[in-house]
């Protein structure tokens, strides 16, 4: 554990962190506690993660960040997310030791717009930082960036802010970052890179205006292990452009326009741990689709347009048998609109369908399996019997033409003309029985006499 670099603990609905969790954790560089219900930071809390370059702190329940204390070690930190707390002031001072902060996320916080915020803002301005905070409060600043307030008439004068607008991607050395977000790109070309680095570790291409990506946008960094997306406009996605990202760990996709994903589209992301895909417009997601990625433990899909139903089942049901977490909910049909896509474990009719036909299958296979063996084997015992039966037969006429003598035929043969007529039956005579009954039927005269086998055996 004292060696870990990158620790989720995101979507556990937790409600308190302990101040020393964290403290044997030197050489941390990525820290996520993202979707939980915490409301207070313990001011000692990150004292120790002096390496910590990314902290993810967003949908959870914090209502203010102002102890100068919370931050003081984190002079490294690159990436510090916000969003969607409860925040409603940020004090400058609890900013100011980080230095090295490129990116801040504030957006979806109830920030109160008045001067108390002068220095956060102009802080934040001063470092060419887009947080995307907005108003809440005064009403007449309600969901406007909290810019507006330079409009205002404050006790200390606003300070001349450099313009930021010619901003390229920054690539921060020890942690071989690219960090390309909140440039407006409109599209990803290598051209808006500071230089030639095939280093690349992590690329962040957040809230970029992107609409689409080519094949090999990425072909020429396959050491990549983070790969951030989000709020773009991406459409879709061509099966290829993952390819060359074997060693891809954290993916984010969420806040597009996504309406399908290609079954081929993460073939070789077999590494992959983390999966944002939330807000888009999905409709499914396929099991072929999820099938490679055999490491996955995090997959937010909540905000799609899911349908729930045996196809999509199947999904579900691989997930969790790999114990996968997801916030994924149902759009459809109806009766099933927004909850959790775990009703189809019990409430789909297809699980019993499907279980029901498997049976079927096997039990059709063993029986036919059955008759076709019964059949030949009553088959083979046929020949045997007729074959048995024939030698019997032969024995027993053999036996018969030796052993046994017929006194009488000449006999009847020579006194009786009625009887003249079977001296030619030779088959007839060849069994006493039927003879004696059938000159009985000819001439009643004629009395069947018990006939006494010595040969038989």
């Amino acid at each position: 554990m004292v060696n870990l670099i990158n620790l989720s603990i995101h979507g556990n609905k937790l409600q308190h962190l302990d101040s020393r969790l964290f403290s044997y954790l030197h050489k941390l560089s990525l820290l996520d506690f993202e979707y939980n219900n915490i409301e207070t930071l313990h001011n000692n809390i990150f004292s120790n993660l002096t390496n910590l370059r990314y902290l993810y702190m967003a949908h959870n329940h914090l209502k203010s960040l102002t102890d100068i204390r919370l931050f003081r070690s984190q002079t490294g930190l690159i990436d510090l997310t916000l969003d969607d707390n409860k925040i409603r002031t940020i004090s400058a001072f609890v900013l100011s030791p980080l230095i090295s902060l490129k990116k801040f996320k504030l957006a979806n916080n109830p920030f109160e717009c008045s001067c108390e915020l002068q220095e956060t803002i102009m802080w934040a301005e001063s470092k060419c930082i887009n947080t995307r905070a907005t108003c809440d409060e005064p009403s007449k600043f309600k969901s406007q960036f909290w810019s507006v307030l330079r409009n205002e008439t404050c006790p200390n004068p606003w300070a001349k802010i450099k313009e930021c607008s010619s901003y390229v991607c920054t690539y921060v050395n020890d942690t071989q970052e690219m960090d390309c977000a909140d440039l407006n790109l409109g599209k990803f070309e290598t051209e808006h890179l500071p230089f030639n680095e095939t280093k690349i570790v992590q690329l962040n291409l957040n809230n970029n205006g992107i609409q689409s990506l080519e094949s090999n946008a990425f072909n020429q960094w396959p050491r990549i292990t983070i790969l951030q997306l989000s709020i773009n406009e991406l459409s879709t996605l061509k099966h290829r452009l993952f390819y060359t990202l074997k060693e891809l760990t954290y993916l984010s996709l969420d806040n597009n326009l996504l309406e399908s994903l290609d079954d081929r589209l993460f073939h070789f992301q077999e590494k992959l741990i983390t999966l944002y895909i939330y807000n888009n417009k999905l409709l499914t997601i396929t099991e072929k689709l999820m099938e490679p990625l055999i490491t996955l433990h995090t997959l937010s899909l909540k905000g799609n347009r899911l349908t729930c139903d045996c196809k999509l089942q199947s999904t579900f049901t691989l997930l969790m048998k790999r114990g996968v977490w997801s916030d994924a909910m149902c759009e459809t049909p109806e009766k099933y609109a927004g909850k959790s896509w775990k009703l189809m474990e019990k409430e789909l009719e297809c699980g019993i369908t499907v279980q029901y036909l498997t049976i079927s299958t096997q039990t059709v296979i063993i029986v036919s399996s059955g008759m076709i063996l019964f059949c030949c084997s009553s088959v083979v015992v046929c020949y045997v019997c007729i074959g048995w039966r024939k030698t019997c037969r032969k024995r027993t006429n053999r036996h018969t033409n030796e052993n046994v003598q017929y006194d009488d035929v000449e006999t009847m043969a020579n006194t009786s003309p009625k009887t003249a007529r079977f001296s030619n039956t030779e088959n007839l005579y060849d069994y006493p029985i039927l003879r004696n009954s059938y000159l009985s039927i000819i001439d009643p005269n004629v009395k069947s006499e018990p006939v006494i086998y010595d040969d038989v055996v």
